[in-house]
């Protein structure tokens, strides 16, 4: 059967034709927020050789572990992640023997496991593993490329055809916890470099995360998304310049953006963000909180007041519909009184608008006009003002064409 292949920035990779365990869900993966600089290169290194892995380095919820999952769905690989913190051992990571009332039986670890069946594998955190993580790691991307396994009387453990390795870390210098590689192991890797994406990007991958329309927000002001992107940037900033040690990542959005379902939002803020950051850092970091939300601001609050927007809107828009059709242009001796006090309050109530188009039916403009102006409200009504025609009216009524009438000039 011929391989399908799937093609990504310019280069292909075969897609998996068997039935994968573990193919993982990316339905709220933003495919346009991909570096594509990254992704070319991702592609080249799982292409031109399955035993040099990859390592992904960047800001903690960056996006690097998102984006492993993203392609090994677009492959049809079964994807397995475990986290080489210090509670991360050579038995979960290689196997171990354990007992039972038959005797004892092997277990694999799951990186043999993913050996075995073609899985592709992410080592997050690889700058935390334990020293004997380090060191299996260092003997299977050794010129043999296989696991031994001792403990299982030397067991040589080859490595499936599609069998991916990848690792992924944060900055040694920014977390603590962390050490720096031993310059043999990061030989082995090739390594990209993770940035946070773009504010453009990173408002879709929130907005598509949390549920809350990017444009939410945009009738009463400015869209909270693009609020909070631009908070977490702020915080960013000031990290890069070191007044301060806290971050804002993008993990982190979708945190507190979810959280504002049920809370105000910088009620999330703070439990998503602010209470996590240094203690001496939080006043400053919630002084540039302050300049983006107001207090007891709320998606529902939000909701509200542009519901109420939308709904004076419409209302204006219904009222300058009847304001065309009221403008009319008229002979007055053919108009009765009381529609030309309508007229001239209609006149006076919208700023002397003129009437431009024809009357042919005095019921019919007295309907219109009863929409707008009541009639009790036409005794009140004082003419201060004029009332304005676009075209020369009859030279009996007016000596000079186009000028404003007066009060005087009116035949009523």
């Amino acid at each position: 059967m011929e391989l399908k292949n799937i093609t990504l920035e310019g280069i292909s990779y075969p897609i998996n034709s068997g039935i994968s365990e573990y193919v993982p869900d990316i339905k709220n993966f933003i495919e346009k927020s991909i570096d594509k600089s990254l992704l070319k290169a991702l592609m080249a290194s799982i292409s031109i050789d399955p035993w040099i892995p990859v390592l992904l380095v960047g800001p903690t919820g960056g996006g690097k572990t998102e984006l492993i999952r993203w392609l090994s769905n677009k492959t049809n690989h079964s994807y397995r992640r475990i986290q080489l913190n210090g509670s991360t051992n050579i038995d979960s990571f290689v196997g171990k023997w354990l007992i039972n009332e038959q005797g004892t039986y092997w277990v694999d670890g799951i990186l043999t496991d993913a050996m075995r069946k073609g899985h592709w594998l992410l080592l997050d955190e690889l700058n935390a593993a334990l020293p004997e993580i380090l060191f299996v790691l260092h003997s299977l991307l050794d010129n043999d490329r296989c696991l031994i396994l001792d403990d299982k009387g030397k067991e040589i453990v080859k490595m499936h055809p599609n069998f991916r390795l990848f690792a992924a870390m944060n900055p040694t210098e920014d977390y603590t916890g962390t050490k720096e590689l031993n310059r043999a192991l990061l030989d082995r890797f090739t390594v990209l470099k993770f940035d946070y994406p773009t504010k453009p990007n990173e408002e879709k991958i929130v907005s598509a995360h949390s549920g809350i329309s990017r444009t939410f927000g945009s009738v009463s002001g400015i869209p909270v998304i693009k609020r909070m992107v631009e908070f977490a940037n702020i915080i960013r900033k000031k990290n890069e310049s070191a007044t301060i040690v806290s971050i804002c990542s993008t993990r982190q959005l979708i945190h507190w953006a979810k959280l504002c379902q049920h809370l105000d939002i910088k009620h999330a803020a703070e439990v998503s963000i602010i209470n996590k950051c240094d203690t001496d850092e939080q006043t400053s970091i919630r002084d540039e909180l302050n300049k983006l939300f107001i207090n007891n601001e709320s998606i529902q609050s939000i909701e509200r007041v542009e519901k109420q927007m939308k709904e004076d809107l419409k209302k204006q828009e219904e009222l300058l519909a009847l304001k065309k059709q009221a403008e009319v242009k008229i002979n007055p001796e053919e108009i009765d009184p009381i529609i030309k006090a309508k007229l001239i309050a209609k006149s006076m109530e919208f700023d002397k608008i003129p009437f431009t188009t024809t009357i042919k039916d005095k019921e019919e403009i007295n309907n219109i006009l009863d929409k707008i102006v009541p009639d009790n409200i036409i005794p009140e009504v004082k003419l201060d003002g004029a009332v304005t025609f676009d075209e020369p009216m009859p030279t009996n009524l007016y000596p000079e064409p186009t000028r404003v009438a007066t009060e005087a000039d009116l035949p009523f």
